[in-house]
């Protein structure tokens, strides 16, 4: 479930574009006021950090998102299925978010190979710098593995489980690239263990 919030509005406190802002939720059972006892707040700065030429943390509940206002572009893709793409995920996200985008679940009982990315296009005009993001990894290599990219050049990659995010940073030069994250099921097309080694897999959260 998904809700968008203007900003400024008549009689409601404003949201803030620079600075903290916080916010409290409940969950219920129905759809009567009343008391839930499942509630809780938390915190959200929309602000560009300090020295930063792009920051998103995918707070806004969007993705994926074309170019706009000088921002990049982010896409996903799967060449084989066209449903089976990365998304936006409030169930898990880094301490200080809301929201991540996961890998799609590719696993099928065939074991047949696939592949699912999350791209990030970078504006002609970034300088060199340094991209940070976070990533949670299910995953076991040689069953499935996730890798990140950058203009076809492997950067990075995961084969084992990870029980939290942990930070990763690529290193860019000025200009346009395409950065990958790509989430492989089966990638050497090997015979598969029995079925019960994948219900708790989740291939890979970025943040």
């Amino acid at each position: 479930m998904t809700f968008t919030k203007i900003l400024v509005e008549p009689d409601e406190i404003p949201i803030l574009e620079t600075g903290n802002n916080i916010f409290l939720y409940a969950i219920g059972s129905s759809n009567q006021m009343g008391y839930h006892l499942e509630r809780n707040s938390f915190d959200i700065d929309f602000s560009l950090p300090s020295g930063a030429t792009y920051y998103n943390g995918f707070e806004e509940g969007d993705f994926p998102f074309v170019l706009k206002q000088g921002n990049p572009e982010w896409t996903t893709s799967n060449n084989d299925d066209a449903d089976l793409v990365w998304e936006l995920t409030a169930e898990k996200a880094s301490s200080r978010s809301v929201y991540s985008i996961r890998s799609p679940a590719l696993y099928n009982e065939e074991g047949t190979p696939g592949v699912s990315s999350a791209t990030l296009t970078t504006s002609a005009d970034w300088p060199a710098g340094v991209l940070y993001f976070s990533v949670l990894e299910s995953v076991a290599y040689p069953l499935d593995n996730f890798q990140y990219t950058v203009d076809g050049v492997i950067r990075g990659q995961a084969m084992k489980t990870t029980t939290s995010f942990e930070e990763k940073a690529i290193q860019l030069s000025s200009g346009r690239h395409i950065i990958d994250f790509v989430y492989k099921f089966n990638p050497e097309d090997v015979p598969l263990p029995p079925p019960n080694v994948f219900p708790d897999r989740i291939g890979a959260d970025i943040d």
